[in-house]
């Protein structure tokens, strides 16, 4: 994949955009968790004919993979921060880029159709997405290893608070904390880039964001995906979650539920890593369902 990167607010930002969009293909915009970069998404895009249909966009978060630490930490690595920049990402090579002729974006679907999937922090980044974009370019979102949550009653209700969740909000970790988070974000397989990309991550980024996120700044996610209508949620987790309160999630309204159901995969906290071929059924499912609202 080629990258390239381009300056923001947030820092100087790693982007790669692939596919060759058709007629009524929508934007598909892909948003990576807390300590990990871009490069997740590479087995599931590696076997995805979407990857030819579609405009896909993936990037590295602030303070993560090839993009720089953030000038601002306190405002870029919260959740509305992190939101900010996706948004920055979707001005640059995304639907919300300046200047495009009216005639151009009517006749290009990817244009003003967008689905976002976001993995652990990115699914909490896709929710907060939804109020700062324009009304009906948002066809879906779909969440993997996320509970909605906002505050510290329900992130405690949301996830289950072991060591990697401990982990993954501190900003000192020793060496050997770093190789056991790493090799507990996926079930397998395990890639020597996992410990890189934990390490290379800005650590006031995980403190910063928990802190924030515990203490009630952002939106309200459970609020936010019962009122939100205008296009689907879909809530996907590997049936072996092992950091998600799956049973939390199916006690939340959502406003337009994908299927009507919270659906199980195989796999643990990173499904589409894990089994990409299950997974991606899932997800061409999705995305030609949201192309049709």
């Amino acid at each position: 994949m080629r990258y390239t990167k381009f300056t923001t607010p947030h820092g100087r930002l790693n982007i790669s955009v692939s596919g060759t969009p058709t007629a009524d293909s929508a934007t598909i915009l892909l948003i990576h968790g807390n300590s990990s970069d871009s490069r997740i998404w590479h087995p599931l895009l590696s076997v995805s004919p979407l990857s030819k249909t579609h405009r896909i966009i993936i990037w590295d978060l602030p303070g993560h993979g090839e993009s720089s630490d953030a000038p601002d930490p306190e405002m870029t690595y919260t959740m509305p921060g992190y939101a900010q920049a996706a948004v920055d990402v979707l001005k640059e090579v995304g639907p919300l880029q300046e200047g495009v002729e009216e005639s151009y974006r009517a006749k290009n679907s990817w244009m003003h159709k967008l689905v976002v999937m976001g993995w652990s922090l990115g699914g909490h980044i896709a929710i907060e997405l939804i109020p700062l974009l324009p009304t009906g370019l948002l066809k879906g979102i779909m969440i993997v290893g996320t509970p909605p949550a906002l505050g510290i009653e329900q992130t405690n209700r949301g996830f289950k608070m072991d060591v990697h969740m401990t982990a993954a909000a501190r900003d000192d970790l020793r060496d050997e904390e770093k190789v056991a988070f790493a090799k507990s974000v996926t079930g397998g397989p395990y890639e020597d880039w996992f410990l890189d990309a934990v390490r290379r991550t800005d650590p006031s980024a995980r403190k910063i964001m928990w802190d924030a996120f515990n203490g009630g700044h952002g939106v309200d996610q459970c609020e936010t995906v019962r009122r939100w209508k205008d296009g689907y949620v879909g809530v996907v987790n590997g049936k072996d979650e092992p950091f998600v309160n799956l049973e939390y999630l199916n006690t939340l309204e959502y406003g337009r539920l994908w299927e009507g159901k919270c659906i199980k995969v195989s796999g643990q906290h990173a499904p589409f890593w894990e089994h990409s071929d299950e997974f991606l059924l899932h997800l061409e499912r999705f995305v030609k369902d949201c192309e049709e609202l």
